[in-house]
């Protein structure tokens, strides 16, 4: 055999020998992620609508992930964007994950000041897992026992009300903020640093009116009473309380929305892997029995579906930006 034969026969096989050392390497390490705890980073306090469902998606999703702890840290801070920050500045190995990115805190915020973090570049998502109504509350002791109650006297008596919501820029003070424009009324804002800090704030009377999660309520249903809520139907879990569209003011329904996402350059590999995990574990019974018994609509939208959704969402939020003569 000639040697330039032998040479390039050699030169063959050392390639399809590297080429399969390649792959079982790739594929041990598919195998093997992930090899140690993955954070899943909430940007907001505990106990509020991004927390709840956050430990209980962690909880049911250790056994799919290799047997590694999912563990939840609350970052809060800066209306929701210390935590985001955070975690695009984290390797992009699957490690450490932002729970609600694409909620309107961040597709909101970006069309009205500029953020520390690019909601679209510095992310990808892998799974979209639930979404959940805003409430109108006031003090039992409040005199407003109807939201035509409440809009009526802030219409007499401009910023004389207090309002609070969980932070600049979400869900619930863009419902505030749409629906001031909506009603003609202008109150002053006092922002809390979650959900729960709203809620507390609403019900201990230092406010006049709150905007906060519906599903928070029933612990403080002795000391608030619930005029509307924001959403596109009634929340099944208050019934009985109209929307605020059903009221006649036509308002943008800013919800509560939860997802994972990962940092942008996390390899398409893990990402799968991390999907096909959440995507299991939001069928677990004790997942779904917390979810549903706070009335949240599950999604379970896998990565494609929800970054379609998510900029759906933020056209809507870009005109609502624009109608409050908001936007940069």
């Amino acid at each position: 055999m000639p040697q330039k034969v032998k040479l390039s026969l050699m030169l063959v096989i050392v390639l399809l020998v590297s080429l399969l050392i390649a792959s079982g390497t790739a594929m041990a390490a598919n195998e093997n992620f992930p090899t140690k705890p993955v954070y899943l980073v909430v940007p907001f306090g505990p106990g509020g609508g991004t927390d709840v469902p956050a430990r209980a998606i962690a909880s049911c999703v250790t056994e799919l992930l290799n047997n590694q702890p999912a563990i939840v840290v609350n970052k809060p801070g800066a209306g929701g964007l210390v935590g985001p920050k955070y975690v695009a500045s984290q390797k992009p190995d699957g490690y450490t994950l932002l729970m609600a990115w694409g909620g309107p805190e961040y597709i909101f915020q970006r069309h009205i000041r500029k953020l520390p973090i690019d909601t679209f570049g510095d992310f990808r998502p892998i799974i979209g897992l639930l979404r959940y109504s805003s409430c109108i509350a006031v003090p039992k002791d409040s005199p407003f026992k109807t939201l035509k109650d409440l809009v009526e006297f802030a219409k007499k008596n401009p910023r004389k009300l207090k309002f609070t919501h969980t932070g600049v820029g979400g869900e619930h003070h863009i419902n505030a903020l749409s629906l001031m424009k909506e009603a003609g009324i202008q109150m002053v804002d006092v922002p809390s640093d979650g959900g729960v800090t709203a809620r507390n704030t609403t019900a201990g009377g230092h406010v006049d009116v709150g905007f906060f999660a519906t599903f928070l309520t029933p612990a403080v249903s002795d000391k608030i009473r619930v005029l509307a809520v924001s959403f596109p139907v009634r929340d099944e879990m208050l019934p009985d309380v109209p929307t605020v569209n059903e009221l006649g003011y036509n308002v943008v329904n800013a919800v509560g929305f939860n997802s994972i996402a990962a940092p942008a350059k996390t390899p398409d590999w893990k990402i799968k892997i991390l999907y096909d995990a959440f995507a299991k574990a939001v069928q677990h019974k004790a997942y779904k029995r917390i979810v549903n018994g706070l009335h949240f609509q599950m999604l379970n939208w896998d990565p494609e579906e929800t970054l379609k959704q998510i900029k759906k969402q933020d056209q809507m939020y870009k005109k609502l930006a624009e109608d409050l003569k908001l936007a940069k």
